[in-house]
């Protein structure tokens, strides 16, 4: 691998544990229910305005039961659940799961829905 591509993995790496790090931190001295809000406060404190300036605000608030509906199974519901797991495993642990959730995705394709092109490359 070069420098160059190792620097990249790293940073990858550093950037995906990140989040798990900083949830054991914040949850010394937090609730779950307080840093799933202040995870996505933040986040909407930066797609809201994007979404402004793009015209997608306007289409979003017009399905806005969707969106709603949407944020709480996609993002609300998992980081509750992340955050609640991480009382009792390590962040290490908990973005080392999460990471396994492609792998899951293709057992079920070929399992259940007998999908037999998910498994190859």
């Amino acid at each position: 691998m070069s420098s160059r591509g190792l620097i990249l993995f790293s940073l990858a790496g550093l950037f995906w544990g990140l989040p798990y790090f900083f949830i054991a931190l914040a949850l010394e001295s937090f609730s779950t229910p307080t840093i799933v809000f202040a995870r996505t406060f933040l986040g909407a404190l930066v797609l809201v305005p994007y979404a402004a300036i793009t015209g997608g605000l306007i289409k979003a608030l017009r399905a806005w039961r969707y969106v709603a509906l949407f944020a709480l199974i996609e993002m609300v519901g998992p980081w509750f659940l992340i955050t609640e797991s991480e009382k009792h495993i390590s962040s290490g642990l908990a973005g080392l799961l999460i990471a396994t959730v492609p792998f899951f995705a293709v057992a079920v394709l070929a399992i259940f829905l007998k999908d037999r092109k998910a498994l190859r490359p």
